[in-house]
């Protein structure tokens, strides 16, 4: 799998991101309020798209959500993208909501998050920051 980054389209992936995430279905992408999004692309099909919302300059944390058609989108590719968005933008933190143990349990060993189990929504917080991920195997060069 060859991956490309989409850069020009955060419109359209912030949309299909939404279809896909149910607690943004019904919301669309404007839910996501102020965002920017990058898309994955494999042979011209979208096989994932990172929203970047809920930003605070101040404390240089955002939001991303991810949705994907395949787990493949965890990649280099993605992280060096996510890196430099975030760096372009300030962005020191970021913090992803997983329902998935697997994929929470591979943003820790790949990009040195920490995580927050939270029950009461069957889900876990992911806190990754910028010298977790760049001192990861998924942050080098």
């Amino acid at each position: 799998m060859t991956l490309s980054v989409e850069w020009h389209a955060s419109e359209k992936i912030a949309a299909w991101v939404a279809r896909r995430v149910p607690a943004y279905k019904e919301r669309g992408a404007g839910g996501f309020g102020p965002h920017y999004a990058i898309g994955l692309i494999d042979k011209s099909r979208p096989i994932a798209g990172l929203v970047f919302h809920n930003y605070v300059p101040e404390d240089g944390v955002c939001e991303l959500t991810v949705a994907s058609t395949t787990p493949l989108w965890f990649s280099p590719t993605a992280f060096r993208a996510v890196d430099q968005y975030t760096a372009k933008n300030g962005v020191d933190k970021l913090l992803l909501w997983v329902t998935d143990r697997r994929l929470a349990r591979a943003c820790k060993r790949a990009v040195g998050a920490k995580l927050y189990p939270v029950p009461e929504l069957d889900r876990i917080l992911c806190v990754i920051t910028r010298d977790g991920w760049r001192a990861s195997f998924m942050g080098g060069p």
